[in-house]
């Protein structure tokens, strides 16, 4: 009997051994594990999280991040840092209004074209939280592979996706590429870079869903956009034209005159005709350029006009013309 309990003695030592090693090892999941149990925020907030695809990991995070669905105005008094200029619409952000405790707010959309972008900037935001979280040995592993990432990216999608970053300090930009990166391009741009594919696959069991989601937006966006490209483009070579034009039109102008001043009727005469001419072209041009603008600025209003009604939770209207 003596040596039987002293068997399970050493048996009951090593199932504890064994059990504190497996909890160590697990020590992530037993966290996520107890602040998802733990949450006292609203189903709603915790159904959104699942609906994007958030792993358990993920769903972690964004419950960590005490998250709230706010409306626009609300959004750009939460979020003062990402409040829109004249050109910008925000859905979220990451924001501290203290310098510590972090929190993720999202923008109500009720509008049914749109409504799973807000999956995809959840996402983004998680992503955001998730870098925060990570230690800095893990940052390092993780930038570096971001900065050989980065090379590799288009250089027209790298320089119009990522415009206005390059002022924020290196680690805002990693964080910036990584959330975005995460939230908008597929598994097949990671390969060669396994750190950065083995982090986004530990937040999210379906980025497939989550990158259709974010390219909702730009097939709302994507149409009238290529529209004032063209017409802005159009228009600045355009004006390059008329300047051109008007530059010879002075001279020519100046020319006659000091003709006409010297008495060389004749010749002036000559000329008058050729340089009318050309004044109805360039009056032409002006005419058609003017339309253009006119035209461009009805663009804008309709671009405009998507921000306001998505702001006020309204349907986006019809942009097809």
């Amino acid at each position: 009997m003596k040596y039987l309990s002293t068997t399970l003695k050493y048996l009951f030592i090593i199932t504890l051994m064994g059990l504190a090693i497996l909890g160590y090892l697990r020590r992530q999941w037993l966290y996520d594990q107890f602040v998802i149990y733990s949450y006292e925020g609203s189903a709603s907030i915790v159904e959104l999280g699942e609906k994007a695809g958030l792993s358990h990991h993920g769903l972690s995070v964004f419950l960590q991040s005490d998250p709230e669905i706010v409306d626009y105005q609300t959004l750009t008094e939460k979020c003062p840092e990402g409040s829109e200029g004249e050109t910008e619409l925000i859905f979220g952000c990451f924001f501290s209004d203290n310098g510590s405790q972090y929190r993720i707010y999202l923008l109500d959309i009720e509008e049914p074209e749109i409504k799973d972008y807000q999956l995809a900037v959840l996402v983004h935001e998680v992503l955001h939280f998730e870098y925060q979280l990570q230690s800095d040995s893990e940052k390092l592993t993780l930038d570096n592979e971001l900065n050989d990432f980065w090379t590799s990216l288009d250089p027209d999608y790298r320089d119009q996706r990522f415009l206005g970053y390059s002022d924020l300090p290196e680690q805002d930009q990693h964080r910036e590429l990584y959330a975005i990166a995460g939230s908008e391009l597929e598994d097949a741009q990671y390969q060669a870079y396994p750190v950065i594919l083995e982090s986004y696959q530990e937040i999210l069991d379906n980025r497939e869903g989550i990158v259709d989601a974010s390219r909702q937006f730009d097939r709302i966006f994507r149409p009238i956009l290529d529209q004032i490209n063209t017409l802005a483009s159009d228009l600045d070579q355009s004006s390059i034209l008329l300047e051109a034009r008007y530059q010879d039109l002075t001279t020519q102008n100046a020319e006659l005159e000091r003709l006409l001043a010297g008495g060389q009727i004749a010749e002036y005469n000559s000329r008058v005709a050729g340089y009318n001419d050309q004044v109805d072209r360039y009056n032409a041009l002006a005419d058609q350029h003017n339309t253009q603008l006119a035209e461009l600025e009805d663009k804008y209003q309709i671009y405009f006009g998507i921000f306001d009604d998505i702001k006020a939770g309204k349907e986006v209207r019809d942009i097809s013309s």
